[in-house]
């Protein structure tokens, strides 16, 4: 990479809380002359691996790297932060997993010929404790999908559905389905004209309304009928439903509780075909489309923590449980990874332990741990041994 003589070199390092995670043994993904106003730049994205004194290494977050020019360093932290969340939204939909937008932590001017250099560092907590589900990255096919975007003749347009699907899947925790369902009517919205001018194309037709009249439908109900029709694979009980939901939500008529219910009832199958029809968009090769669209990507991968609960016993007489100064009785714990083995590739087995730290427990009641649990995405189970295989998805690893 070459730097123009009125431009300074500078190097921006972000931070991103991500369960798209790039493989401890593979070369990071670099991305050459990306451009932004700053000028072009190269971006490298990996996923940080801690053994946090475990011996093992564990996934953490996901770092982006760029370097390249710009008139400053606040012009290069803006430029080079935006287009690293350009991409992210792209690689999130390619492994249907989470990437947060990230954050910038160390920036600085890497110059040469410089005796004082500005530098810029954030303050930022490294992640700790037990590593979310997660999903490593295909590069190949992610290489593919982002030139595939970058190329298509509405790319802003093809940006904005994706973008949104990528908000979509952030929310994909319980009590939230309405947010996620509102965000997949955003990216089909943003999607159906190029639904549609794929459809001109391929019926040799040159106007929305020779299309409307092929399709039997009136000019005003052509969107509906495209989304319905070619998004949604023709399942008009669900196109119903999902409109009726956005625009419920959208224009403040329908009552939030009972939308979240019905969100909950869509959500999965209405993400499932979004995505598809996204993928099927970019006009991939044959190999690159139907790996994306197989089995093993189809479940969006959200940012679900786990969490591990301590059951027991209060014993003791008394009727007031808690002591006088407060208003619950408390027991404050705090559980930790005491081993971590890799047993096999990109397969952990750990063991956690739980050491009480504060109660607040009224004179004469004591508490008597029986059992500790961990509850993760649709599971729960005895935390004696946490199998780290579940941070994974099928063949799709943690590490």
């Amino acid at each position: 990479m070459t730097v123009s003589k009125d431009k300074r070199e500078f190097v921006v390092v972000m931070r991103s809380s991500a369960v798209a995670r790039f493989s401890k043994d593979a070369p990071p993904m670099i991305l050459r002359d990306f451009p932004t106003p700053a000028g072009a730049v190269q971006l490298t994205y990996r996923t940080i691996h801690r053994d946090d004194g475990l011996g093992v290494l564990l996934p953490r977050e996901l770092w982006i790297e760029a370097r390249g020019p710009a008139p400053s360093l606040d012009d290069a932290i803006t430029a080079y932060r935006n287009a690293a969340n350009s991409l992210g939204v792209i690689i999130a939909l390619s492994a249907n997993a989470v990437i947060q937008p990230a954050i910038v932590h160390i920036a600085f001017d890497n110059s040469s010929g410089k005796s004082e250099r500005e530098y810029y560092v954030a303050s930022i907590e490294e992640e700790r404790g037990i590593p979310c589900p997660g999903r490593l990255v295909d590069v190949s096919a992610t290489f593919g999908l982002l030139q595939a975007v970058f190329n298509h003749h509405d790319s802003p347009r093809f940006h904005r559905a994706i973008a949104q699907y990528a908000h979509a899947i952030s929310f994909w925790s319980p009590g939230l389905e309405l947010l996620a369902v509102a965000y997949l009517f955003m990216s089909v919205d943003a999607l159906t004209k190029l639904v549609l001018e794929d459809q001109l194309g391929v019926h040799g037709l040159s106007s929305n309304n020779q299309l409307a009249a092929y399709l039997g439908v009136d000019i005003r109900q052509l969107d509906a009928e495209v989304r319905r029709r070619f998004i949604l694979e023709n399942d008009v009980i669900l196109a119903n439903e999902f409109s009726d939901i956005s625009n419920a939500f959208e224009h403040g008529y329908g009552a939030v509780p009972d939308l979240i219910q019905r969100s909950v009832l869509i959500r999965d199958r209405v993400a499932h075909l979004v995505r598809s029809a996204l993928i099927r968009s970019a006009k991939l090769d044959g190999d690159i489309e139907s790996e994306l669209l197989a089995r093993r990507w189809a479940e969006p991968k959200s940012i679900s923590p786990y969490t591990v609960v301590l059951r027991g016993k209060l014993i003791g007489e008394s009727q007031e449980l808690a002591d006088p100064d407060s208003e619950y009785p408390l027991v404050v714990w705090k559980p930790r990874i005491s081993n971590a083995v890799e047993s096999e590739p990109r397969r952990v087995t750990m063991k956690l332990e739980g050491e009480i730290t504060v109660t607040s427990l009224a004179s004469g009641v004591s508490f008597l741990p029986t059992d500790v649990e961990i509850y993760g995405p649709g599971n729960a189970r005895d935390l004696n041994h946490v199998d780290a295989k579940d941070v994974a998805d099928d063949s799709n690893d943690i590490m």
